[in-house]
């Protein structure tokens, strides 16, 4: 079925799914309203009509559709023209239904202190008509958990009281102090319940947090307490309202083992009866694909206080207004979206860490196409509870994969809706964050830290795109008996391992469409058209645009399995070498270095450096001339997940590009002929040397020499030999220099190889063997500043004489 039907409310529908439905009863309040035109049909008002929203966050905006009576079409409610920074969700109201929720989200870049009016469009066919909003933005602040966070570590109140003040905040309770409202509650807060199951908590807070922690049917439960006072957007409805208390309406499918709970908001149940018919719709819709692929939840006990029956339940619940409550980035479930974990139906194996379950879902977001991403996030914590719950929470911690693969599943089943509800968290979050992918951190006080887990989607999405979405739930197969946090990254590491991966995943982080050395094929917006190409990590502090004889150094610190970016542009043409040092990033053992180059003439490919403590550019060589360069350091190292042990296996030191004026020229390969008149053992003679040699670029930049000299002497009627006569040159024998800064460019070389040898002399006055005879000698020698580099720079030639000693040599490049 489709997540958002267009035939809610028709007898028909009901009848042919078979759904049974139960009796409620329910009452509420008002609201003042502005409203747009109604000449085509159909008119709407916003409730409220003027709005305060925190940088950074969002708003929901009620919508009260009045239809004229011959209309009877789908209307689509959106901003009309939103200025640069502001943005709205597209509220669908089908035929047979007359109120939803617009999300208005405000980026940080829209200036605190703006006042904005705004106009919101409804359209249907050719129809439109408009509302006036009035928008205004407050500073960005914490969220009410880092908020509450704060004041447990000052002292200011208690860890129960903490916990009471995080449901408060979660449930959008009024009861909570207005010190602590903040931004509203992010995300989930998931290990809220975990913490607050805990038996050993004062009896008055356990009395406290009770309300929250049993079903919503409870008669215990906070949604059947009438002195709370909640005050919901259904109150303001003009529907004839119940006499008595809050009741509760159900359906239950005929195709799959699910019952859909709401809140009953009138007289008339239709606002519940539609509720809990769309929820439901969209809970088939998501059930087979699901588990088909994490396998089907664990029915719950059956008992009256789990529902009546063994399915899986998801609630509705009418929340307070928003009022002061924000949706970090647009993307955050709201004040309420999060899954408790519940005793299995009796017989199931592994008890001790397979468990049913139940959600709850904030009712205000039906009508939005975040209601759909959201059940799917909350729906896969189901089946994880398949897997192993007890691996979610240990320590106080919650799990960083519990989260990440919960916000893949959005990605993934949810995919029409990613673009809003999930990516935003990659270029947001992720790729600014300095943190370990694997950090698993308390639920509640740092937002950084707690969003960072769910923004660690990109992994499995990754996981996803290297061997399919069949690697996640194997990943959580292979969980299934994990006792601890490594244990549980050892089964994820085991489905694509982090040592040979991690570096390639880094750089497909970069993101940019100008590196084509990155496949194509392997982009992320191949696997999600909704991606955001072209989005990568931004750091102007590593970014740099390098001038010869200006070295860059930049600190490095990264975290395991984090990776970190450095950008340098090359402008100035006096450049000719470029020498990047990383022999000082300690430890080397976690450590993987990728280049792209953007290569003159010749466009961007990928190198790796890995295992190099430094590598020099040559760039009067045309394969290593470079306009650009993206260092990517990344740190496969698994350990360090944890708070208290996040800076462990951190790669850390100092990373040098070295611009440099003079030129490396490439390989020289050639010989090079040494002759000297001398006296040898009384005889007018002549020492010979022939050298085939070739001078490469070593680390230092310098060319040092490898190859063979021969070594004779000739004298007049007499026959020498040598053994050995020749020898095998070492780098540090010989030296060819550059010198750039004339013009046009000069060399020198030398070159020394000595050894010695048994020497025989047979001449006309007899025979003399000579041992440890010493030969060999300087067999090249180029004066410094004497010899120009052709205009073609591909051949050395000369001869240079001193005395009665020559040199000739006769170089190409190669």
């Amino acid at each position: 079925m489709k997540p958002l039907p267009r035939i809610l409310g028709q007898m028909f529908v009901l009848l042919a799914l078979g759904l049974s439905l139960t009796t409620c009863s329910s009452g509420g309040g008002s609201n003042n309203s502005s409203g747009g035109g109604g000449s085509d049909g159909f008119s709407f008002t916003l409730e409220p009509s003027s709005v305060e929203v925190f940088q950074d966050s969002s708003r929901l905006v009620q919508v009260n559709l009045v239809r004229q009576s011959n209309f009877t079409g789908e209307v689509t409610v959106t901003l009309s023209d939103p200025p640069e920074g502001v943005e709205s969700d597209t509220l669908t109201l089908p035929p047979d239904d007359d109120r939803g929720l617009l999300l208005i989200s405000v980026k940080p870049s829209v200036v605190s202190g703006s006042s904005m009016s705004l106009q919101v469009a409804g359209s249907s066919g050719g129809s439109s008509v408009s509302a006036p909003l009035t928008l205004s933005v407050k500073p960005q602040t914490p969220s009410s958990q880092a908020l509450i966070h704060a004041a447990l570590e000052a002292g200011r109140i208690s860890y129960g009281t903490s916990l009471v003040y995080r449901a408060y905040a979660l449930f959008a309770d009024p009861r909570l102090p207005e010190e602590f409202v903040g931004s509203g509650s992010i995300e989930e807060d998931f290990g809220l319940f975990f913490e607050a199951e805990d038996p050993g908590l004062p009896a008055d807070i356990q009395a406290q947090l009770h309300p929250f922690l049993v079903r919503p049917t409870h008669p215990d439960s906070i949604f059947n307490q009438t002195n709370q006072k909640i005050t919901t957007f259904a109150a303001a409805s003009s529907t004839p309202l119940c006499t008595s208390g809050p009741g509760w309406t159900s359906l239950k499918s005929d195709i799959y083992p699910i019952r859909v709970w709401a809140q009953c908001t009138g007289a008339t149940d239709l606002d519940a009866k539609h509720a809990v018919f769309k929820a439901l719709l969209i809970a088939e819709s998501i059930w087979k694909p699901m588990t088909k692929l994490m396998g089907e939840p664990i029915p719950d006990e059956g008992t009256p206080d789990t529902g009546g029956d063994d399915a899986i339940d998801f609630y509705l619940l009418n929340m307070g207004t928003t009022v002061n409550r924000g949706v970090n980035l647009g993307i955050s479930t709201g004040a309420i979206a999060t899954t408790f974990s519940s005793p299995p139906k009796s017989g199931v194996a592994r008890p001790d860490f397979a468990t049913s379950g139940y959600m709850l879902l904030g009712r205000d977001r039906l009508g939005g196409s975040s209601f759909f991403s959201t059940m799917v996030h909350e729906f896969f914590h189901m089946l994880q509870f398949r897997h192993n719950q007890k691996i979610m929470f240990q320590g106080g911690n919650e799990y960083w994969f519990v989260e990440a693969s919960a916000v893949w599943a959005e990605s993934h089943f949810a995919r029409e809706t990613s673009r809003k509800q999930v990516h935003p968290r990659f270029i947001k979050e992720f790729q600014q964050s300095p943190l370990s992918l694997h950090l698993s951190v308390p639920n509640h006080p740092i937002t950084t830290e707690v969003r960072h887990m769910y923004a660690a989607y990109i992994w499995p999405f990754f996981m996803e795109q290297e061997r399919g979405a069949q690697t996640i739930a194997d990943a959580w197969g292979a969980m299934e008996t994990a006792k601890t946090f490594n244990e549980a990254l050892e089964a994820i590491n085991a489905q694509l391992p982090f040592d040979k991966n991690f570096h390639r995943f880094s750089v497909r982080n970069l993101n940019k469409e100008q590196l084509p050395a990155i496949d194509k094929s392997k982009r992320y917006v191949n696997l999600d058209p909704n991606f955001f190409d072209n989005f990568g990590p931004s750091d102007p502090n590593k970014s740099v645009t390098l001038e010869a004889g200006t070295v860059s150094g930049t600190p490095v610190k990264i975290a395991a399995l984090d990776g970190d970016y450095y950008n340098y542009k090359v402008k100035d043409a006096r450049v000719h070498k470029m020498t990047v040092s990383i022999f000082s990033l300690v430890p080397q053992d976690g450590l993987e270095v990728d280049a792209l180059l953007n290569i003159d003439n010749k466009g961007w490919e990928e190198r790796s450096l890995t295992g190099k403590r430094e590598v020099i550019f040559c760039f009067d060589n045309p394969q290593d001339k470079f306009s650009e360069m993206w260092l990517v350091l990344s740190n496969h190292f698994k350990s360090g997940g944890l708070i208290e042990n996040q800076f462990d296996n951190q790669i850390l030191g100092l990373l040098t590009v070295d611009p440099e004026q003079a030129g490396c020229r490439g390989d020289w390969k050639g010989i090079a002929n040494y002759t000297a008149a001398t006296d040898v053992q009384g005889h007018a003679g002549v020492f010979k040397m022939h050298t085939s040699v070739n001078f490469a670029l070593d680390v230092a930049g310098e060319f040092r020499p490898t190859g063979t000299v021969a070594f004779s002497i000739e004298i007049p009627d007499c026959t020498v030999t040598l053994f050995p006569d020749s020898a095998t040159i070492a780098p540090s024998d010989g030296l060819l220099a550059f010198d750039e800064t004339t013009d046009p460019a000069t060399y020198s070389g030398s070159g020394i190889t000595n050894w010695v040898a048994t020497a025989t002399f047979s001449c006309p006055d007899g025979t003399e063997t000579v041992p440890n005879f010493p030969v060999g000698g300087q067999w090249l020698d180029i004066p410094f500043g004497q010899y120009k580099v052709p205009a073609d720079g591909k051949t050395l030639t000369g001869t240079s004489t001193t005395g009665a000693l020559t040199w000739d040599w006769n170089f190409n490049k190669q």
